[in-house]
């Protein structure tokens, strides 16, 4: 299950054809699809239903492991002090499923590289490449994923102080620009 040599992929989601669409279009269109790993974490809610989509609907030869965020007992602590510091109430971002991606390291600290999609991605080729780009020891990439003029939008500023050390530290060489 934490091969690095395989090709790990995660999905954070509740909505079980997503999911299934997400999963089944990466596989479809690998040329190694027996070296695929997909890590699922969805909500207690939805756990029973997509452990049996997926039970029913087998994946061909990659592994899928699927597990609830409620069983990251770490993570409550963590996530329940930072929303009551924000103040935020709204449902749309205040799921642990979206914040999940800020978790990575902790979920997955076995691997060494792991890409993340949304559930509204449609694979359309084989990804094998992504797994020799060289990262030069940055620990994230990343595509564009929303416009200002979108209503999910949200500055980064809005959700982390940056003037907080620990991002500085983390984030910004002497120079101070962000790597």
């Amino acid at each position: 299950m934490n091969d690095p040599d395989l090709y790990h992929y995660a999905v954070f989601s509740d909505n079980v054809l997503a999911c299934a669409v997400v999963i089944n279009s990466t596989i479809s269109s690998a040329k190694e699809p027996e070296k695929i790993v997909f890590h699922v974490v969805t909500d207690y809610l939805n756990l029973p239903a997509i452990l049996m989509w997926f039970l029913l609907n087998r994946p061909g030869k990659a592994t899928i492991h699927i597990q609830s965020v409620e069983s990251f007992d770490w993570l409550s602590t963590k996530y329940n002090s930072t929303l009551e510091e924000q103040k935020c109430y709204d449902p749309r971002f205040t799921s642990a499923l979206n914040h999940l991606r800020f978790y990575l390291p902790d979920i997955f600290p076995a691997l060494n590289k792991i890409v993340l999609f949304d559930h509204d991605v449609v694979v359309q080729r084989d990804l094998t490449e992504i797994w020799s780009v060289d990262m030069k020891g940055k620990v994230n990439a990343a595509v564009e994923t929303c416009l200002e003029s979108e209503a999910s939008f949200r500055s980064m500023p809005m959700l982390l102080n940056f003037s907080d050390t620990f991002w500085r530290k983390g984030l910004m060489p002497a120079h101070g620009h962000l790597v």
